[in-house]
């Protein structure tokens, strides 16, 4: 059963490495997060995945996937998002 698990994270590993994430078009959410300033005392890009998660009541990795446009939230959510963030949902998915 580990051995499995392990083959299975390996495959996974080659597959999202092996994906060129350059040429995904970047959403409005991903613009939103991209113009965040670095890490700075409290890393600024982290505070908004995490204030995501929270208000959604969504995993962080989940938020990542929105942000990278993996996947697109339900329309609650992008409501919640919107509200949260003062951004019309229409300018973030």
């Amino acid at each position: 059963s580990s051995g499995a698990n392990i083959v299975i994270l390996q495959r996974f590993v080659f597959i999202k490495h092996s994906i060129n994430m350059e040429n995904v078009p970047k959403n409005g959410l991903r613009r939103y997060y991209d113009s965040l300033p670095e890490r700075q005392h409290v890393a600024p890009k982290k505070d908004l995945i995490d204030r995501l998660a929270r208000v959604t009541k969504k995993h962080p990795q989940t938020v990542k996937g929105w942000i990278y446009g993996t996947y697109t939230p339900d329309a609650l959510t992008q409501d919640v998002i919107s509200k949260e963030l003062k951004i019309p949902v229409a300018d973030l998915f």
